[in-house]
């Protein structure tokens, strides 16, 4: 990889910054220009109670699919140089991250379009735990520091 094209924490934390605020400018379009306003709120929220339903599912998943993706990577990221491994390991942290963030983000897409079909505000609470979600696992440069010392002791531990 070109030096000027590496990988960077700071690419990271702009791309789950977008993620995020993605999610809130398009709660707030929803809510200020008053989509869900007219929705059929008579019957039972199905759709409502089903994308909550697939948003728990989606964050559960949050917690297991990027370590089995770390896990299956983390040998092919060795390399007897430690330069190297370390822009090799910090490339798996920016893919980790990413899919960390935007499995929960169409959750919030999904909780948010179920508002606009059927309004039901409560909606907003869950869409609101999912952000809180993504923005406590926010990275930064020590969050990297920590997770790529815990990947090399795992790694010398599985040799």
């Amino acid at each position: 990889m070109p030096s000027d094209q590496k990988p960077s924490v700071l690419t990271c934390q702009i791309i789950v910054a977008a993620l995020i605020a993605g999610v809130v400018t398009f709660s707030g379009f929803a809510l200020f220009a008053g989509l869900g306003d007219g929705a059929e709120q008579d019957g039972q929220p199905s759709l409502s109670f089903v994308m909550v339903a697939v948003a728990v599912v989606t964050v559960l998943a949050r917690f297991v699919v990027p370590p089995v993706l770390v896990a299956s990577q983390r040998r092919n990221a060795l390399d007897g140089n430690e330069e190297i491994e370390r822009e090799n390991f910090l490339g798996l942290f920016v893919t980790k991250t990413i899919v960390e963030n935007a499995l929960p983000e169409g959750a919030c897409f999904m909780c948010i379009v179920a508002y606009v079909v059927e309004g039901q505000w409560w909606l907003f609470a869950v869409v609101g735990a999912v952000v809180a979600l993504m923005a406590i696992g926010f990275p930064t440069q020590g969050k990297f520091e920590n997770w790529y010392r815990t990947q090399r002791e795992l790694a010398d531990l599985s040799r």
